[in-house]
């Protein structure tokens, strides 16, 4: 099953095969997965989900929205997150883990509100990648404390 959806990645890239195209869709995955956890993906989600694809890939927009999209229609016919985390546990290292966690915190604080569902996702994330606890929470804080107030003082 994992093979069939690393074979399923591998037919919607359209960038350079020596790019890290399974990578990069498994990690828009999950951070799409984060902005619709709680139910509802507003604008401020959805942009910083494409910064953090753009950020992570050094994509240009118009690349970044594509790995969104495809990301999205992935993620509609994905059953269970494990094949992705698979894939994410065979190709990041310690440091690129901390990274993609850094990246569902700042999707997960983009509203000026995390949701149970959306930290609870990011913690069992977190837990099948391997991330230790520190990591997890010190990248929690830093999102926290970047978070900008909204217009309401949120």
């Amino acid at each position: 099953m994992l093979s069939k959806w690393l074979s399923r990645l591998n037919v919607h890239q359209d960038r350079d095969p020596a790019d890290q195209g399974d990578v990069s869709l498994a990690t828009a995955l999950l951070l799409h997965e984060v902005a619709v956890a709680d139910t509802a993906q507003d604008a401020v989600e959805a942009d910083q989900v494409l910064q953090e694809i753009s950020d992570a890939f050094g994509l240009s927009a118009e690349q970044a929205a594509t790995l969104k999209r495809q990301s999205a229609l992935e993620a509609e016919r994905t059953v269970s997150l494990h094949g992705v985390v698979e894939a994410l546990n065979a190709s990041l290292d310690a440091e690129g883990k901390r990274h993609l966690c850094a990246r569902l915190w700042r999707v997960a604080f983009a509203d000026g509100h995390l949701d149970p569902q959306e930290e609870g996702l990011i913690r069992k994330l977190a837990d099948l990648l391997f991330i230790p606890h520190p990591v997890f929470v010190q990248e929690k804080l830093k999102a926290e404390a970047a978070q900008v107030p909204g217009p309401s003082g949120a």
